[in-house]
């Protein structure tokens, strides 16, 4: 909601507005609650006490990020920065490693040439298999054994 002018510290203070969860950005007032039918009344009172023309309004639901930070305190930005983290040290830790890049993905590409030479399939038909192949033997945590 924005006013005319922006409304000072002093006069929120007097009014019930502080109650509730109020951002400030300039003309601006973010006022977040659960009850915009009351709030809005409030607001319509507040305006009228101090002489304040009311020039937006608007009552929308929030984003999902912004729920998420409101229960959790957290910016999705920091956790996405986290998982990254994690899925670096795992491929470093566990997915560059000899066997896995042999059997996780040299194995499945051969076996997957030597199905498709010869016939007549199209690409996208492959995909499943070698994404399937790739996941099944590489989620192995140690390779397979060959006999000589």
């Amino acid at each position: 909601m924005s006013f005319d002018k922006p409304p000072g510290e002093a006069e929120l203070k007097t009014s019930n507005l502080l109650e509730l969860d109020v951002e400030r950005a300039g003309k601006s007032l973010k006022i977040y609650t659960t009850k915009p039918h009351t709030v809005i009344c409030a607001i319509v009172d507040f305006a009228k006490q101090k002489g304040l023309e009311i020039t937006s309004l608007t009552v929308c639901s929030p984003p999902l990020e912004d729920v998420f930070v409101r229960l959790t305190g957290v910016r999705m930005s920091k956790l996405w920065s986290k998982v990254w983290a994690i899925t670096e040290k795992d491929i470093l830790m566990y997915y560059s490693k000899g066997p896995v890049v042999i059997f996780g993905v040299l194995f499945p590409v051969f076996l997957l040439l030597a199905f498709y030479v010869g016939r007549e399939l199209p690409a996208l038909f492959l995909i499943p298999g070698l994404l399937s192949m790739t996941l099944f033997f590489t989620a192995t945590p140690s390779p397979p054994a060959i006999a000589p």
